[in-house]
């Protein structure tokens, strides 16, 4: 649980943390723990029209009042006592003798949002829930404009708007029509209005279907499903409860979608829908070390479909269109599928769906594609792509801020991991002509890996040929992967250089204070967050290569693990229970998506890591 009382609930305080739950389907609810809106991406209900893309704005908020004495109180923070996560969000209201608590949550795979009052009086009251409905896609600034109309439903209303049906009904709370028009294409239907004595609960439903009436049913069976991820995460990984834990544990559920009999993993909230590459590198800590395997699974069949000519798509566009630019995908693809084996030890979903697109990458990369990449006689790859095509791809008018052409550290470290799991796999799947070839691959590559050891500095080039010698995380992963390509002594020395100029308390730099191309600030929005992203900006998802390379040319896991002990204190700070995607190299504050997929789910997967046997 997370707890703010009212000494923290001004509006300075109040507007600065942010708490995010979602439905399973791409469709999510967001606001300030004082119940104010500061940003685009906030409301009530937001819901994908294409599950689980092209998100709109739909109800903003609910105005809501009560009159007690013959004076109207608005539930504002001003009234505000308290609000936790417990494990949705709650805001309880003190006005007189009255105490309003009021819950949010959302209904698994449904897209509805539910809203529940409970009022504690001894004196009579009127208690008024207003929608305010717009129609707007949650990137734009403006609403949308639109038509709204309503007509009569079961408890309540159904208003439509230009590409969505909205239902709104309560158990208890009478609907009144009152239509309002208000200015930004803003359209009010009526109130639900609850007139009685005494204590009472009701509810407030809104969603794209009617809702039924047994609304405790649908709360019971959310903090069931919050309770039983807690259960299996603690009983697969052993380790130690803890509050702060807990709490990113249960964040865990809100990156995963479901459509149609498959599953995906947003990549960020509010900016982001599922992404390949991200879903490849959170999968390990969102779903293995929660013990969501049939979900993996799933992806990874998914995403099995979609290979196309050696690739895997870096993301779908919201028109449902994968996009093959990106060279590392692919490779996170193969590096997820090992660490499903690990969890399951289990060939089948191997041989009999990931077998044949594991090969068609590493034929692909072998082959090379022109204009993307080639492998070259040595048996690196090297990257000749006009636009960015790894994951520091910033660019501003298509240019990029961090070109990667030449031979990339972290592509040929994937490379060669993912070489050495076909291997391993080609073993046994028996097929020993396979397994040959890649073994002549494999070996290539280690011996001439020597080629990135950069003697002055101590640590590996972050590109050769042309030698780029700047310090960056993209390094590690020639340590952290399950089959490294340096020895121990150079691997200390590569981890060194990282806690020298990069390691912080919030995560790795993208580049080292030293370097001259270093830009100190994101400026938040816009061309100058480009020019940050890779160039300064402190990212959270490398901490989990950071520690995997820590334990072992280390092996001490307590050390490890204090590494990590400043991140809990992280999980409040703009987005609560959540971690975020970047932060600022100078002042540490948060920046990009306030909960991002990767950021999490390493930061589990190291956690969990550092406390196994």
């Amino acid at each position: 649980m997370i707890s703010f009382d009212k000494n923290y609930l001004n509006y300075e305080n109040g507007t600065s943390k942010e708490w995010i739950i979602a439905n399973h389907k791409g469709g999510y609810a967001s606001s300030t723990i004082i119940g104010e809106n500061t940003n685009k991406y906030h409301g009530l209900l937001i819901l994908p029209k294409a599950p689980p893309r092209d998100r709109y704005l739909l109800v903003s908020k609910l105005e809501e009042t009560i009159l007690l004495n013959n004076k109207k109180y608005p539930l504002t923070n001003v009234y505000q006592e308290n609000f936790k996560l417990d494990p949705f969000p709650t805001f309880t209201y003190k006005i007189e003798n009255t105490t309003i608590e009021k819950k949010v949550f959302m209904i698994h795979a449904v897209n509805a949002t539910i809203v529940t009052y409970s009022i504690t009086s001894t004196s009579p009251y009127v208690f008024t829930s207003i929608p305010v409905i717009i129609h707007r896609e949650i990137n734009n600034e403006k609403n949308s404009p639109t038509i709204f109309t309503q007509s009569e439903h079961e408890k309540g209303t159904k208003v439509r708007t230009t590409d969505f049906n909205l239902y709104f009904s309560s158990d208890k709370g009478k609907y009144s029509k009152n239509e309002q028009l208000l200015e930004n294409n803003q359209f009010k239907p009526g109130a639900f209005i609850l007139e009685t004595n005494g204590n009472e609960k009701f509810n407030v439903a809104m969603g794209d279907i009617g809702i039924s009436n047994d609304f405790d049913s649908f709360y019971q069976s959310e903090v069931e499903r919050a309770s039983k991820l807690l259960d299996n995460f603690y009983s697969i990984n052993k380790v130690a409860k803890n509050n702060l834990l807990e709490n990113l544990v249960l964040t865990t559920d809100s990156f995963i979608v479901e459509d149609k009999n498959y599953y995906g993993i947003i990549a960020g909230y509010p900016l982001y829908t599922d992404w390949g590459r991200d879903t490849m590198i959170s999968l390990p800590g969102l779903l293995l070390a929660t013990g969501r395997y049939n979900e993996a699974r799933s992806i990874l069949d998914k995403y099995a479909t979609y290979c196309k000519d050696g690739f895997i798509p870096h993301y779908i566009s919201e028109k449902r269109e994968p996009n093959y630019d990106h060279v590392d995908t692919s490779l996170f693809y193969i590096y997820a599928i090992y660490e499903f084996y690990k969890c399951k030890n289990d060939t089948t979903l191997i041989r009999d769906k990931l077998w044949n697109p594991i090969k068609s990458i590493i034929e692909t990369y072998e082959k090379g594609v022109a204009g993307k990449l080639h492998m070259d006689i040595d048996g690196l790859l090297v990257v000749d792509s006009k636009t960015p095509v790894t994951w520091m791809d910033a660019k501003i008018s298509n240019m990029p801020l961090t070109p990667r052409n030449g031979k990339p550290v972290e592509l040929n470290a994937l490379w060669y991991n993912s070489l050495k799991i076909a291997e391993y796999f080609a073993d046994k799947l028996s097929d020993s002509q396979m397994k040959d070839h890649l073994i002549s691959i494999s070996q290539k590559v280690k011996q001439n890996f020597s080629k990135f050891w950069n003697s002055s500095e101590e640590c590996l080039y972050d590109l050769i040929e042309p030698n780029d010698p700047s310090i960056r995380p993209n390094q590690l992963f020639a340590v952290s992967l399950d089959f490294p390509l340096v020895d121990n002594e150079k691997g200390r020395k590569i981890v060194q250089k990282v806690i020298k100029e990069l390691l912080t308390p919030h995560g790795i730099m993208s580049l080292s204070k030293k370097d001259k191309n270093y830009v100190n600030t994101t400026g938040k929005t816009g061309d100058s967050m480009a020019r940050a992203y890779h160039q300064g900006a402190i990212w959270v998802w490398p901490m989990g290569h950071f520690i995997s390379a820590y334990l072992k040319t280390h092996g001490n896991k307590k050390e490890a693990a204090s590494f990590l002990d400043s991140f809990f204190d992280q999980t409040n700070q703009k987005g609560l229970a959540a971690l975020p995607e970047i932060y600022e190299p100078e002042t540490f504050s948060p920046a990009g998506c306030i909960s991002y997929a990767a950021s999490l789910g390493e930061f589990l997967r190291a956690y969990v890591q550092t406390q196994k046997e």
